[in-house]
């Protein structure tokens, strides 16, 4: 099954994250504590999600509503349950 982004991708992303946190420190002063938090817990998120997504099957959705009139909005689970339990994990 493919993926929406292949793993030599999501490795590459990492990898410029951790990139990123090993040079924070050369900012020295120029980096306040808050907006060094912003910046990890930033730059953390960024590829949390982009994994979630990326490891997603590709031409899966990852929400799909179905307009019931009678009950309101009812979700239809897609293709990949474990998906989109992950995602659903998060929030």
């Amino acid at each position: 099954m493919r993926q929406r982004i292949p793993r030599q991708y999501r490795v590459a992303a990492r990898f410029v994250t951790t990139l990123v946190w090993v040079l924070l420190p050369l900012a020295q002063d120029r980096l306040n504590s808050v907006r060094f938090l912003g910046v990890i817990t930033g730059s953390c998120y960024l590829c949390l999600f982009l994994e979630v997504y990326g490891q997603s099957p590709a031409g899966s959705k990852s929400f799909e509503w179905k307009n019931d009139w009678e009950y309101g909005y009812d979700e239809v689970h897609g293709g990949d349950h474990r998906m989109i339990r992950t995602i659903y994990g998060f929030f």
